[in-house]
């Protein structure tokens, strides 16, 4: 798995961290969030490519995402 660098506001925990997951099980994902004029983040979206995986409203930031198929994925 690779992880792209996040966009302005947004921090992965690991960032640039390649790891490789075996057993097609769910992949624990985490980030870290915070907004640039102190306002409140409400939620963070997790992405592999363009498909949505999950949502958390509470932080700290978490998903364990479901299915991937094998291979790589930019989240």
């Amino acid at each position: 798995m690779h992880r792209s660098p996040p966009a302005p506001g947004r921090r992965p925990d690991q960032r640039h961290r390649r790891r490789r997951l075996h057993g097609g099980g769910p992949v624990p994902l985490a980030a870290t969030a915070a907004a640039a004029d102190g306002a409140t983040v409400s939620k963070v979206e997790f992405y592999s490519g363009t498909t949505l995986l999950g949502t958390d409203t509470t932080a700290p930031f978490t998903l364990d995402a479901p299915g991937l198929a094998a291979g790589s994925h930019s989240l």
